[in-house]
């Protein structure tokens, strides 16, 4: 909507630019839970890490037994790798445009302070409505945490840094 503000003799309009698509990390194929690390990047943002591994083909030259000469050939090689990117809340829909977090962004931030664990119930809307973020941002099906009936706390089965070791 446009309106005229008359102490600043202004037209003032608001609008949204958003994506009939969601949002999706670049997951690796074959990945699970336990190859993501999640940490906090201050209050507003976080970051999502991947270990993943890198097949290649590299160059080595031998020499051949027979006739002493150097032979070249090509060989399967394979290195860890990662896959990162930096998501702000608002992005994932975790919080309004005020930065201020629903209940999933709090349920999020919960988990990050608390090292990967958070005392809530089994029912909790907030962490069930992450577990529905995180999976599909991911693209993988499997929960990304699990629920401690005993303990009555949730645990996360992804990796977590919390850089302000709250």
């Amino acid at each position: 909507s446009i309106h005229y503000d008359k102490a600043d003799t202004a037209y003032r309009t608001v609008f949204r630019i958003s994506s009939a698509e969601s949002i999706r990390f670049p997951t690796p194929e074959g990945a699970s839970w336990t190859d993501v690390s999640i940490a906090a990047v201050g209050n507003s943002a976080i970051r999502i890490t991947v270990t993943t591994s890198e097949r290649f083909s590299t160059s080595i030259y031998a020499e051949d037994e027979e006739d002493g000469e150097d032979l070249h050939r090509w060989e399967a090689a394979e290195r860890e790798g990662t896959v990162e990117r930096t998501y702000d809340l608002r992005t994932l829909g975790l919080a309004d445009d005020q930065e201020r977090t629903n209940r999933a962004g709090q349920s999020l931030l919960a988990v990050l302070a608390g090292n990967g664990t958070v005392q809530r119930k089994a029912d909790d809307k907030g962490m069930l409505e992450l577990c529905g973020v995180l999976s599909k941002l991911m693209g993988i099906d499997e929960s990304p945490f699990e629920f401690a009936e005993i303990e009555g706390k949730w645990v996360a089965l992804f990796e977590v840094w919390n850089p302000l070791g709250r």
